[in-house]
């Protein structure tokens, strides 16, 4: 009689086990990340591709007349095709001066091919910065956090499925950068055990550069990571107080050569309805009413969501953020997280600047969520179910609305 053997039945985490042996999530998930990247960058290149292939003073017009996209602006094109201080200097001292070998490079290929190639130029490097963006946020996960690599690709790819993060990863504004740098500034702290004065005093002054408010979480990060030491006078000299004083000194050089606004908000704003429907709401799931409207373009500060489901959506992440704030209490990188919130919440929220329309600084400060996330689901593992639940919803409806949005026919 012949004896037959039963073979086993691996269970998940057997599974789990023989993926990572075989390095399949080392390729798979950075693979993955740059699909989605690619797939956005294609919708958004296509629609305005005709406007500037052909380019002239009457086809930045047509693309001026199309380009609604909430309260972001295309002034990097505008720069990279004909390079000028475009920015407001007072809060992008050295943005300008970053992009100018875009600029050297698109009237290179200008010349060469007969076509304007801004777009692709630009949109170089915004997947590089968006790319670059997910693999700090992916490795932050893993080294700092502490969750397996497939938990930390789930909550990367949950933080590129939030509604304004998909549309700063697209749009020629400076956010995407200030992304990239501000996940930098948070994983050198966070995997290292000491960051020298002169890697702090560059960090300081790209950061700040692109965005002067941002140089604060540098700041932040240096004080809550390295104590006493952050205060040493050679420290503060060097890496912030001289970086300072040079950005502050191109500001004066070239105010003149720009015409620089600030945006403050309306005294009749409701906070309360701003934090639920636009910060918690509108820079992670799109209001299918008004989307990607302006405040200076039709569109009602305060929109409302159409169905109840989607407020569910947002108490639920939203709960699992703050149990995630709870367990990652005692740890250093969740007391940086806390204090960047809270700087955003203050600069935005309580002294109102540009709180009207708030989800276009999504970029900014959203990627607490996914990183004080982790320490939920790495105290409770069957939080990964919900998270991907909530993931692959917001990925559907987010995508789906951005993805017609930018298949409307443009107006002539």
């Amino acid at each position: 009689m012949e004896h037959h053997t039963r073979m086993p039945v691996p269970n998940i985490s057997d599974l789990k086990s023989r993926l990572s042996g075989t390095k399949l999530d080392h390729w798979l998930s950075p693979a993955l990340i740059a699909l989605l990247l690619l797939v956005l960058h294609y919708f958004f290149i296509a629609r305005f591709l005709d406007q500037f292939m052909h380019y002239d003073d009457s086809s930045w017009h047509v693309f001026m007349a199309n380009f609604h996209m909430a309260g972001f602006d295309p002034l990097t094109y505008h720069v990279v095709t004909d390079w000028h201080m475009g920015y407001d200097i007072l809060r992008h001292p050295l943005l300008a001066w970053l992009v100018w070998p875009l600029y050297a490079i698109n009237s290179l290929l200008w010349q060469l091919t007969g076509a304007n190639c801004v777009q692709f130029v630009c949109g170089a490097l915004l997947f590089g910065c968006g790319y670059g963006s997910a693999l700090l946020m992916r490795s932050i996960l893993v080294r700092a956090v502490g969750t397996g690599r497939w938990t930390a690709t789930l909550l990367t790819v949950f933080f590129l499925s939030f509604a304004y993060i998909m549309v700063s990863l697209i749009v020629p504004d400076h956010f995407c950068l200030s992304l990239f740098l501000l996940l930098l500034v948070i994983h050198q702290h966070a995997t290292r055990s000491t960051v020298s004065t002169a890697t702090q005093c560059l960090l300081y002054t790209l950061t700040a550069g692109v965005t002067l408010t941002n140089g604060v979480v540098v700041f932040l990060a240096d004080i809550i990571f390295h104590g006493r030491d952050a205060l040493r006078p050679r420290r503060l000299l060097a890496a912030y107080v001289l970086p300072t004083i040079f950005l502050l000194s191109s500001v004066l050089i070239f105010q003149r050569q720009t015409d620089s606004t600030t945006k403050w908000i309306k005294d009749n704003i409701t906070k309360t309805e701003i934090v639920v429907e636009n910060m918690l709401g509108e820079s992670i799931q799109f209001h299918r009413k008004h989307i990607l409207g302006d405040v200076l373009w039709h569109r009602p500060v305060i929109v409302r969501y159409l169905w109840w489901g989607s407020y569910a959506i947002e108490a639920a992440y939203a709960v699992i953020f703050v149990l995630g704030m709870w367990y990652g209490r005692r740890e250093r990188l969740l007391w940086l997280l806390a204090a960047i919130l809270t700087f955003n919440a203050t600069l935005h929220i309580l002294l109102g600047f540009a709180i009207d329309e708030v989800q276009i600084m999504t970029a900014h400060w959203a990627f607490v969520i996914p990183i004080a996330t982790g320490y939920a689901v790495r105290r409770h593992k069957w939080l990964a179910l919900p998270v991907l639940v909530i993931t692959l919803y917001l990925l559907a409806s987010n995508f789906y609305l951005l993805h017609r949005y930018l298949t409307w026919p443009l107006a002539k």
